[in-house]
């Protein structure tokens, strides 16, 4: 796999990659760490994602296009020889970005990270760029799926140890999607303006200090209300300082916040049982079932940010 990938990358890429190694990975993509003769470093995606596969057609271009845009914040990508701003690998695709020698944080400030999110929403106009748009929960029918087949399992262990462990949430996922479903039923009530999102934007921070933040991850760029970035923090008055010192006139939508929080978290459900079930048989499963289970214990941080619709 690394020498095929390697060889792709040489071939696709002006890329001289005297090394190849494994980088930390999460539901996303598969991730590497390459090196060229000058000593830089990039980071390497192969995504074999159904549900992002698509979305990369649109979000790696629009990437590329906002990163030159605006400068400083967003992680820059790599063309191809060819100018594209992907590759395709065999059944996945591959997208390169220059390394950011900054570890991944959650001590940031929070200031700082509303005031890049402000100005990334305020440079949309700019963009000239096809974009997919999110509002809804796109992932509806995979769900179902994939709920099915959890609570009507096979005779594979792990499949046997996920339906138990998931039966004493079942009650909760169905009133959350009850919500959900009242949400999406009166979207045509609610009008927004359109705005590039990231999607995950405040758990994708790389930082050497709390305010020089760089956000990466564009896998998921799309088009969106604003909420989409906002609703994680909601409650963050420091957030709120930073992004009203950039979007002066924005009104709190709490119908938009609260659609924003439930789809994301039935989207990081769709994630999570994907990489369950996508996975090859000799993948241990079991830290994936445990980061499932997670957001359904109620002092999970995405359970507090869930009301009534």
């Amino acid at each position: 796999m690394h020498q095929q990938l390697l060889d792709h990358i040489q071939s696709n890429y002006p890329l001289e990659v005297i090394e190849l190694t494994p980088a930390a990975r999460g539901l996303v993509a598969e991730t590497f760490l390459a090196t060229n003769q000058a000593g830089q470093r990039f980071f390497v995606k192969v995504n074999s994602k159904p549900f992002f596969k698509n979305r990369l057609r649109y979000s790696a271009p629009a990437h590329a296009v906002l990163a030159t845009a605006i400068g400083v914040g967003v992680n820059q990508p790599l063309a191809t020889r060819t100018g594209e701003w992907l590759s395709v690998f065999g059944s996945t695709m591959v997208t390169i970005t220059h390394y950011v020698d900054a570890p991944n944080s959650e001590q940031y400030d929070t200031t700082a990270f509303g005031h890049l999110i402000g100005e990334i929403h305020r440079i949309t106009s700019h963009i000239n760029a096809p974009m997919q748009r999110v509002a809804l929960f796109e992932h509806d029918a995979i769900w179902r799926h994939l709920m099915t087949r959890v609570y009507h399992p096979s005779d594979e262990p792990w499949q046997t140890q996920l339906t138990e462990r998931m039966h004493p949430w079942r009650t909760l996922i169905k009133s959350h999607y009850a919500h959900l479903n009242a949400l999406h039923s009166t979207y045509a009530q609610h009008p927004h303006q359109w705005v590039i999102t990231h999607g995950d934007a405040g758990g994708n921070v790389v930082a050497n200090n709390p305010t020089d933040l760089t956000i990466v991850d564009w896998d998921y760029l799309a088009l969106s209300h604003p909420e989409r970035d906002l609703w994680v923090f909601r409650h963050d008055e420091a957030f709120w300082r930073g992004y009203c010192a950039v979007i002066p006139d924005y009104q709190i939508n709490e119908y938009q916040l609260q659609l924003a929080a439930y789809r994301q978290y039935f989207d990081y459900m769709v994630f999570i049982l994907g990489e369950i079930y996508l996975s090859p048989a000799d993948v241990d499963r079991q830290p994936h079932i445990d980061n499932l289970l997670s957001l359904f214990d109620e002092t999970n941080w995405i359970q507090s940010r869930l009301g009534t619709a």
